[in-house]
């Protein structure tokens, strides 16, 4: 009996309890824990997050902010440019120089032009804000067939030809003209005796700010607006002597509203513009004679002012 009791015991119990107990526990436990918590926590986080923001972030806010700021600044050429463009501003030299000849600057050379000009030519001076003529060139002039422009701006100029000037010696002319407007009518002239002559027709008053005879017949060429172009400009002497406006000229005023008024001296004169050429007629003198006529020598300047006059014209319609 002892030795089949020891035998069947001992074998069948060990081998089974150990062998499936550590193999499956460990197994499952391990692997299927840890792979999909860190994979699908990792990836997603991290690559939506950053890219979205950096790129929207970053391209348009340094993109517009430095082109229009840089663009403008171009502005800053065209500014500079007109600036320096506004011609030799020979204009504005305070020198008279002849038009359209650049570097013909001063009296000196304008004289020196007049000594080579031919007869029949006509020289045009700017006279760059200044009003005095030296009384030299009316001399360098006298007898020839030279005619002489002074533009003076602001639609006014004086022509001159030599074959006009009569005295032997001419005095420095100053040619400043002030026109009346209508916040300043120059009122050098009595009210009612302008009003015998002009009624109710529109004029304008004009005042030379030379006194005297000139020695010459000189042309002033005066705008008078285009609005009254077709009608007449007719230019009346106030006579302070005698109290009274005596007709001098008449001349109708082109289509650029330009006329041209014959002088033989400086004084205050009134500019009458009407549809027809006023009489000469005027108010009778405070004496009760007739006003003094023309002297001989003023009629003749006068008669060659028209024959000026009317070649200027024919030449202007040409």
């Amino acid at each position: 009996t002892a030795v089949p009791t020891s035998v069947p015991t001992v074998a069948p119990t060990s081998v089974p309890t150990a062998a499936p107990t550590s193999a499956p526990t460990e197994a499952p436990t391990s692997v299927p824990t840890a792979v999909p918590t860190s994979v699908p926590t990792a990836a997603p986080t991290s690559v939506p997050t950053s890219v979205p923001t950096a790129v929207p972030t970053s391209v348009p806010t340094a993109v517009p902010t430095s082109v229009p700021t840089a663009a403008p600044t171009p502005t800053a050429i065209p500014a500079q440019k007109p600036a320096a463009v506004p011609v030799p501003t020979l204009a504005d030299s305070g020198k008279p120089f002849i038009q359209n000849d650049a570097g013909k600057i001063g009296w000196s050379v304008i004289r020196g032009e007049i000594a080579v000009a031919q007869e029949g030519e006509t020289i045009v001076v700017d006279m760059a804000g200044t009003t005095t003529v030296p009384g030299d060139v009316f001399s360098d002039i006298k007898g020839r067939d030279i005619t002489m422009t002074f533009d003076m701006g602001s639609g006014l100029s004086w022509t001159v030809n030599g074959k006009s000037v009569t005295a032997d010696k001419v005095s420095d002319i100053d040619f400043a003209v002030n026109v009346g407007t209508e916040a300043d009518p120059l009122n050098n002239i009595p009210v009612e005796i302008i009003n015998k002559v002009t009624g109710e027709r529109y004029f304008v008053n004009i005042s030379l700010v030379y006194d005297g005879e000139f020695g010459f017949t000189a042309i002033l060429n005066i705008n008078l607006k285009s609005e009254n172009a077709g009608l007449f400009a007719n230019l009346f002497y106030y006579n302070e002597a005698y109290g009274v406006m005596q007709f001098v000229w008449a001349d109708d005023i082109d289509e650029y509203g330009t006329a041209h008024l014959v002088f033989t001296h400086a004084s205050e004169y009134t500019i009458v513009i009407d549809e027809g050429i006023l009489k000469a007629d005027v108010t009778a003198p405070k004496t009760g004679e007739e006003a003094l006529p023309l002297s001989l020598t003023a009629a003749a300047m006068l008669t060659m002012g028209l024959g000026f006059c009317l070649l200027a014209k024919k030449r202007r319609e040409e």
